[in-house]
């Protein structure tokens, strides 16, 4: 059985391959800071910056891998893509994205089923609840 570090690795290097079949190039693998950690970035076909939140799962026992991007961590998420933008003194006049890849892994069939949400973390009430 692997461990959980050792299933979220395997859902980024799944998820780096869809993103290249698609047409993204990987600009890099965990960017981390204080803030926190973006697992891919990448700029898409158009050339607009993506970042990548990358969840992958065995089962649905605790959930869809998409259901554990909550509104916490989409903040962080939020907060760490900043940061890049500043320590890459990135001025962007189009924006960026959002993106959430959903990784669900089967291992008695050895395959990978992929669920890409594109801009999933578009808008955010930053009001305190």
């Amino acid at each position: 059985m692997l461990k959980r570090s050792d299933i979220g690795a395997l859902g980024e290097k799944i998820a780096g391959r869809y993103l290249a079949g698609a047409g993204y190039q990987i600009r890099e693998y965990n960017y981390r800071c204080k803030c926190g950690e973006i697992d891919i970035v990448a700029l898409d076909r158009g050339g607009m910056l993506t970042f990548i939140e990358v969840k992958a799962r065995t089962g649905s026992r605790f959930g869809t891998p998409e259901e554990s991007v909550t509104k916490p961590k989409q903040l962080k998420i939020l907060k760490t893509a900043d940061s890049y933008l500043k320590e890459h003194a990135v001025f962007l006049n189009s924006g960026y994205n959002i993106d959430v890849i959903a990784v669900y892994l089967n291992f008695s069939t050895r395959k990978a089923t992929i669920k890409h949400i594109r801009n999933a973390i578009a808008e955010i009430n930053f009001e305190q609840e």
